[in-house]
């Protein structure tokens, strides 16, 4: 988990990545503008030994009023 952790790190976009406990082993947060650019990060992540599956969760920014 901790190599994973590190990999994650350095992945384009990710701007944190942490050992967890619970039913996640891994969290990784990042940054993007566009779904192609999530598509392209989970494919990116799948390429790293070790990883075997993952959920995405999207946050939703406040409206602009």
């Amino acid at each position: 988990m901790w190599r994973i952790t590190e990999l994650a790190k350095n992945v384009k976009k990710v701007k944190m990545a942490y050992a967890v406990t619970g039913m996640f082993d891994v969290i990784v947060y990042a940054e993007l503008g566009h779904m192609k650019e999530l598509r392209d990060l989970i494919e990116e992540l799948h390429s790293i030994e070790g990883v075997i599956r993952s959920r995405t969760a999207i946050a939703i920014p406040p409206r602009i009023k």
